[in-house]
C-alpha cells in the first residue's frame, strides 16, 4: 500500500512538473510572437522616412503628383520642371525610371499634397533660366528660358520695316494641367472643323502669357481627332463642355491677323457636359 502511495505521489509530481513546463513554454512562445510582431511593426515604420526638406523638380516635362504611392493611382496635378516643392517623406524600395533612381516621395506644392517619383527631385535648385511669373516680354526672354514651368524651344518675333513690334510666335516644351471650357464645331466659315479650349481665369498663372496680349486665354487643339476621342466627341452636332485636361507643345501665336495659340491634348482628367 505504501509503495502504491509513493508511486502515485511520484507520478503526480511528474504530471505537475510536466504541466508547469508546458505553461512556461507557452509564455516563451507568446513572447517570441510579440517580439516578431514588434519587429514587423518596426520594419513598417522604418519603411517611411520623414524628411521635410525643399526639393526642385528636375524632370524634363515635370512630374506627376498622384493621390497614392502607386503608378496606377489618379493624377492630382503635374508639377512643372524647376518648381520648388516640399519633400515630406519617402517610402518603399528604390525604383529605376528613365535611368533615374528614387523612392515614392510625398510632396507638397501649390497647396496640394500627393505622391511622386523621387528620382526626378533634385536637392539643388536647377540652373534653368526661370522667368519670374507667367507674363513676359518677348524681347526679354531667350530659348531655354523657363516660364510657368514651360521651356522655350523657339522664338520668332515679327516686326514692321521700321522695327515696330507686331507680335511673336513662341513654342514651349512641357506639360500643363488646366481647367476650362471646350467648344467643338463641325463647321465654321473661318476655321472649318475645330476644337477650342478657353482657360479658366483661376488657371491663367499656369500658362505663359505675352505682355499686352489682351485676348482671352484660349487655344486651338491641334491633335483634333485624338482629342475628340479623349473627350468622347462624336456625331454631327456642335458640343460645349467643361474639362480638366493635360496639354503639351503649347504655342503662342500673337500677330495682327488670324492667328491663335495652340496645343496638343494628351490626357483628360475630368469631362462634364
Amino acid at each position: 500500500m505504501k509503495k502504491l502511495l509513493i508511486l502515485l505521489l511520484i507520478s503526480g509530481g511528474i504530471l505537475t512538473l510536466s504541466c508547469e513546463k508546458k505553461e512556461s513554454s507557452e509564455i516563451i512562445n507568446d513572447d517570441e510572437e510579440v517580439t516578431q510582431i514588434n519587429e514587423n511593426m518596426t520594419e513598417n515604420i522604418a519603411a517611411v522616412t520623414q524628411i521635410n526638406e525643399d526639393r526642385w523638380v528636375s524632370g524634363e516635362d515635370g512630374i506627376r503628383m498622384r493621390e497614392f504611392s502607386d503608378s496606377d493611382s489618379d493624377t492630382i496635378t503635374i508639377v512643372p520642371r524647376a518648381a520648388k516643392v516640399k519633400l515630406l517623406e519617402e517610402t518603399g524600395d528604390d525604383m529605376i525610371i528613365s535611368g533615374q533612381t528614387g523612392k515614392w516621395s510625398k510632396i507638397e506644392w501649390n497647396n496640394q499634397t500627393g505622391w511622386a517619383f523621387g528620382g526626378f527631385l533634385s536637392e539643388e535648385e536647377l540652373m534653368d533660366n526661370i522667368v519670374e511669373g507667367n507674363i513676359f516680354n518677348a524681347y526679354e526672354v531667350n530659348v531655354g528660358d523657363n516660364i510657368a514651368g514651360q521651356k522655350i524651344i523657339s522664338i520668332d518675333i515679327r516686326e514692321a520695316d521700321d522695327g515696330f513690334y507686331l507680335g511673336a510666335f513662341i513654342d514651349f516644351k512641357g506639360k500643363i494641367e488646366i481647367s476650362g471650357e471646350y467648344r467643338y464645331r463641325m463647321f465654321d466659315e473661318m476655321f472649318g472643323e475645330y476644337l477650342a479650349f478657353t482657360v479658366n481665369e483661376s488657371d491663367y498663372s499656369k500658362i505663359p502669357i505675352l505682355e499686352n496680349d489682351t485676348r482671352g486665354q484660349w487655344f486651338m487643339i491641334d491633335n483634333l481627332e485624338q482629342a475628340k476621342e479623349m473627350l468622347d466627341i462624336s456625331g454631327n452636332s456642335d458640343i460645349v463642355g467643361k474639362a480638366t485636361i493635360v496639354i503639351e507643345d503649347f504655342e503662342i501665336g500673337c500677330y495682327p491677323s488670324e492667328v491663335w495659340n495652340s496645343a496638343n491634348v494628351i490626357n483628360v482628367l475630368d469631362n462634364q457636359r
